[in-house]
């Protein structure tokens, strides 16, 4: 309650401190779509989408001087490649060059007579020239029905790097102090599902700081400061 007005996630960072003894880590993590089973979204005898995830980084803390001066260093990436299945509504053939003959439910009307088209073929001097540039670079249906009859594993991409640093120091028994620094970096960029032609793709850069630093000194056995 005392954090509220914000909505999502809330964090508190807390990473390790080193100690006299150098040590350290490395983890990779990965998978695949050959480890996956197939998509539920993704239509039978279509291709498959396709991902690949690698997570990786590693840890190291140690002495700088001992005793005293300490150090601690992580980093983690994370790599992912990845097709995201979508659907569009395209024009068949027959719709294409004007023949909706096969369109069930509905009369095109001539606009400028209105009486309706013979067969609901529209004749080709009355097609509309963009609209005929425009239906002649669109993709044809791969799946069938006149509605969301077009589908394609649309290649999406998010990176993330994530670098943490933290230094301790100890004056004495009784007084430390302790600094940290985060930085994450995020690339995302998701294709559009007609390259060149439709505006539904884009990118987006994310980057995020985070800092501490904090004072603890014990004055005695049942009192003590920490800021």
């Amino acid at each position: 309650a005392d954090r509220g007005r914000a909505a999502g996630t809330l964090l508190n960072n807390i990473i390790r401190g080193g100690t006299n003894q150098v040590h350290g880590s490395l983890f990779e993590f990965h998978s695949d779509d050959w480890f996956a089973a197939r998509n539920y979204f993704d239509p039978k005898g279509l291709p498959q989408s396709r991902f690949t995830s690698n997570k990786f980084g590693g840890a190291a803390g140690g002495p700088l001087v001992k005793n005293k001066t300490f150090f601690f260093l992580s980093y983690e990436g994370d790599y992912l490649r990845h097709q995201n299945p979508e659907f569009a509504t395209v024009p068949t053939a027959d719709f294409a060059a004007g023949n909706f003959s096969a369109a069930p439910g509905f009369t095109i009307v001539n606009p400028l007579t209105g009486i309706p088209f013979s067969g609901n073929r529209i004749p080709l001097f009355l097609q509309s020239s963009q609209a005929a540039f425009l239906t002649g670079i669109l993709p044809r249906p791969n799946v069938s029905g006149y509605e969301n009859n077009y589908f394609a594993n649309v290649p999406f991409i998010n990176d993330g790097n994530r670098v943490d640093a933290r230094l301790d120091q100890h004056f004495s028994d009784k007084t430390a102090m302790s600094l940290r620094y985060g930085l994450s970096y995020y690339n995302t960029q998701q294709d559009a599902i007609f390259p060149g032609l439709s505006a539904d793709g884009g990118a987006s850069r994310l980057r995020g700081h985070d800092a501490m630093a904090s004072l603890d000194q014990l004055f005695g056995p049942v009192a003590a400061n920490f800021q």
